[in-house]
């Protein structure tokens, strides 16, 4: 039923009627796999494995058809995961994660006190290393830092652009340095203003 109410989901998003009609097939097969496996009255116990195992192969190859054409039914299908992430990230890099977040009290006694004001989170992925988190302070202090190193780097008359860089890296890499390892690459993933930002263009500790 669950598989079957996520098919009806994914139909609602595909445009192909080729896709719709693969859609349609993957649910009569598989509501008709759930019949063949539940059922004890209809078949013998043989027959029932020979036709589990068919509409199995039937199901499989229809859900890879599917996910080569259909973005959509490959995102709803295969919802990422830690394990899935990193087994995307190559071996010599590191996946930077951020995201901003309210910091929550749960003790407040009003809802509207709960949840101070935004803050960056960071988070380290390597492909054989556990995750690293931090906090990397409040959003509206590190957007200040953006702005003023934008600024810097639109006149090409300032001479402060390597003291803002500098800045700014030592509030969003320099708390995750640690945990990036020696990689050659990282794979930066920003959030908020941290989208405008060149990484390439911060400096870290080593220059």
């Amino acid at each position: 039923d669950s598989m079957v109410d996520t098919y009806a989901a994914i139909r609602q998003h595909v445009s192909s009627d080729a896709d719709r009609a693969l859609l349609d097939n993957l649910k009569a097969t598989t509501t008709e796999l759930a019949r063949a496996a539940l059922s004890r009255n209809d078949l013998e116990s043989g027959d029932r494995g020979v036709a589990v195992r068919r509409l199995e192969d039937e199901g499989e190859r229809l859900e890879a058809l599917l996910s080569e054409r259909s973005a959509e039914f490959r995102a709803r299908l295969h919802p990422a995961s830690l394990r899935r992430v990193q087994a995307a990230i190559p071996a010599d890099s590191a996946l930077l994660e951020f995201a901003i977040f309210r910091p929550f009290d749960p003790k407040a006694e009003r809802s509207g006190d709960a949840y101070a004001a935004a803050h960056y989170a960071a988070y380290v992925i390597r492909r054989r290393a556990a995750p690293y988190g931090v906090d990397l302070g409040p959003a509206a202090t590190i957007d200040r830092l953006i702005d003023a190193f934008r600024q810097a780097l639109r006149d090409p008359a300032r001479a402060d652009v390597d003291v803002q860089a500098r800045a700014l890296a030592e509030h969003v890499f320099l708390p995750l340095e640690g945990s990036i390892g020696r990689v050659s690459r990282l794979l930066v993933s920003p959030d908020g203003a941290l989208n405008l930002v060149p990484f390439e263009a911060l400096i870290d500790q080593g220059g």
